[in-house]
């Protein structure tokens, strides 16, 4: 197995799922097109720090969905930063 996703890359993904309503870590294992455990130790980070609150719960699956905090908007940015 290749080593965990970084928490940058967890974090855009939950970016790139925010229009539909949020992510989980099974969305962002499946938007990386890796295995969940890949990104478990990236969400679970983001879970701590506060950079992604719950959103609302998808009634279709009965699981909840998160979006980024305003840290969590913040550390992206940092992330994404040259350097």
């Amino acid at each position: 197995m290749r080593g965990a996703i970084p928490i940058g890359r967890v974090l855009a993904a939950v970016e790139d799922r925010d229009g539909s309503g949020g992510a989980n870590l099974r969305l962002v294992a499946w938007e990386l097109s890796v295995e969940e455990r890949r990104v478990a130790d990236g969400w679970e980070q983001a879970v701590n720090d506060g950079l992604v609150k719950v959103a609302r719960r998808d009634p279709a699956n009965d699981e909840e969905l998160w979006r980024l905090t305003p840290g969590g908007w913040s550390a992206l940015a940092a992330a994404r930063e040259p350097g």
